[in-house]
């Protein structure tokens, strides 16, 4: 067994970069559900997810890339 090198134990910002895509990508989806869900119960309409996440996009997409960071 080999001893730990001071390289494996710094985080790899590669992974850290992609983890927090990930993340933001993920709360993105779910802000697009809550989105889908609000319409329908707000104004009646029923959107499928895609049509559902083109107004969010439209609507909130730079609000949320800056409050989250995103570059």
């Amino acid at each position: 067994m080999q001893g730990l090198e001071a390289e494996d134990l710094e985080p790899n910002r590669r992974d850290e970069s992609r983890d927090g895509f990930l993340g933001r990508m993920e709360a993105q989806c779910d802000r697009i559900r809550q989105y889908r869900d609000e319409v329908l119960c707000k104004e009646g309409r029923a959107l499928s997810y895609d049509e559902a996440a083109l107004e969010w996009i439209e609507r909130y997409a730079e609000v949320f890339a800056r409050d989250h960071g995103a570059s």
